[in-house]
């Protein structure tokens, strides 16, 4: 019975394996993107303001009140002053 599940798992392997797509013969490498994608370019310095930082279209007024506060938060500036 020990031997059973050890071999369970290699059967379960071994239809794994088998149902994985093999590449056909002359064909270049798998790729995540569609063919006749271009390589991502630096488009340099953006013009005109950053377009970040205020809140999406559409919020509620609750979350309206709940952005606010949190962007209140963020801005504020903490200091630490601790003698070693």
């Amino acid at each position: 019975m020990k031997r059973a599940i050890p071999l369970c798992l290699l059967l379960g392997l071994a239809v794994i394996l088998a149902a994985m797509p093999r590449p056909v013969e002359g064909e270049g490498p798998q790729v995540a993107f569609p063919v006749g994608h271009s390589d991502p370019s630096d488009t340099g310095v953006r013009r005109g303001p950053a377009g970040a930082g205020g809140p999406i279209a559409g919020l509620s007024a609750a979350e309206t009140i709940f952005f606010n506060e949190g962007l209140a938060r963020f801005v504020e500036k903490d200091s630490v002053s601790v003698l070693i």
